[in-house]
């Protein structure tokens, strides 16, 4: 399953729930894990740190809330 998710909701200081803007940020991977309302997302495409003489291959990971029910984590 691939999935592309764009944005995230919190609630302001009074408790009020707002909408994150939707524009600009988001990744495009694979649900590793699904807890409750959670899903972990992991890039489906790596970013190559070697010329930092770090990592060849990092993906990004992502922790997202009050994800959809019917979503499933890879197996």
């Amino acid at each position: 399953m691939s999935l592309s998710l764009f944005g995230c909701s919190s609630n302001d200081i009074n408790g009020n729930k707002q909408q994150a803007p939707t524009t600009g940020t988001g990744i495009t991977g694979y649900v590793m894990k699904k807890e409750n309302d959670r899903i972990l997302v992991i890039s489906s495409e790596s970013k190559d740190f070697s010329a930092n003489g770090v990592v060849q291959e990092f993906y990004d990971a992502i922790w997202f809330t009050e994800a959809p029910k019917d979503i499933t984590e890879l197996i």
